[in-house]
């Protein structure tokens, strides 16, 4: 018989975690704090493996139950659910880390000097920064060169 919103209220702490399933592997998980977590539980290339939906309080059962019906029309295609939210989120870091603020920013505060025409001529030059989405990341590594301090690559040492 699947959860509903009545024995999810009900459902008491005790002194190890337990579960209360709804259908499909779908389940809520009780752990002895108190939390309620709703959760997955799939199989993959033979592996057992859980994919977090989220709290009972911030996630109802009917969006566990949403989620959970997208995870499974993603392993019908033969992806792995948490390898697909695991690149979604790798994109997401990777967009804002190399937006142009980001970039601007790193370098700003590698040049940035305590002299007071420097220090007001940048100000007024850099912020405000502008705000825009692109969906493409910036070409620009937010990581310096690797230096090489000592050696001289233009002229040879006599």
């Amino acid at each position: 018989m699947p959860l509903n919103d009545v024995k999810v209220r009900k459902a008491k702490p005790d002194y190890k975690a337990f579960r209360l399933w709804d259908s499909d592997g779908l389940y809520l998980e009780v752990s002895p704090a108190g939390a309620k977590l709703c959760r997955f539980k799939y199989r993959f290339n033979g592996k057992e493996k859980l994919l977090a939906l989220g709290k009972w309080n911030l996630v109802s059962l009917a969006e566990a139950r949403q989620g959970r019906d997208d995870a499974k029309r993603l392993l019908a295609r033969g992806m792995d659910p948490n390898a697909q939210r695991e690149a979604q989120k790798r994109d997401a870091r990777d967009r804002t880390a190399n937006s142009f603020e980001v970039v601007a920013r790193e370098w700003y505060g590698k040049h940035w000097t305590q002299a007071p025409r420097t220090r007001s001529t940048w100000a007024a030059i850099l912020p405000p920064w502008p705000k825009c989405s692109t969906t493409t990341p910036f070409p620009v590594s937010t990581t310096s060169p690797p230096s090489r301090p000592g050696r001289r690559t233009c002229f040879a040492k006599r």
